[in-house]
């Protein structure tokens, strides 16, 4: 048995469990501590450990391909949250919500701007920080 057959046997289950983490700490950041950033890296972790066994264009799609472009998305989002105040007469950066609503099993959501500038730097952060960590250890 391999080193790279253990490591892609225990990703199988610690890629889901990383993302699940990343999206868990993205929700509750505009709450409590975590958000975008810390998303960010935990998802830049999976990625990256996706990446080192397969070592295949196919893994490393996200990357590549689109890396700019998911850094230019994320960085454009958190700019139109920065936005949305003067857009609406209210000041820059000011928080704005939509209504409350249940979902089943979930409770109450709530949906404003804060949720969408996280959402822009858990994806720009994502995508720098993959390339970059891909680059130096020579798998892009």
């Amino acid at each position: 048995m391999s080193r790279d057959f253990l490591l892609e046997q225990s990703l199988r289950l610690l890629f889901p469990l990383f993302l699940a983490l990343a999206f868990l700490a993205f929700w509750r950041g505009h709450h409590l501590p975590g958000g975008g950033f810390i998303g960010g890296l935990l998802a830049t972790l999976a990625l990256v450990l996706k990446s080192l066994p397969e070592n295949s264009p196919k893994s490393k799609f996200f990357v590549g391909r689109s890396g700019e472009r998911m850094l230019a998305l994320g960085i454009f989002l958190s700019l139109m949250a920065a936005l949305l105040g003067p857009i609406v007469g209210e000041p820059f950066f000011k928080g704005l919500w939509l209504d409350a609503f249940s979902l089943p099993l979930i409770g109450k959501i709530h949906l404003g701007s804060p949720l969408l500038f996280d959402l822009g730097v858990m994806i720009a952060v994502t995508s720098f920080g993959t390339k970059t960590l891909l680059h130096f250890l020579e798998l892009d």
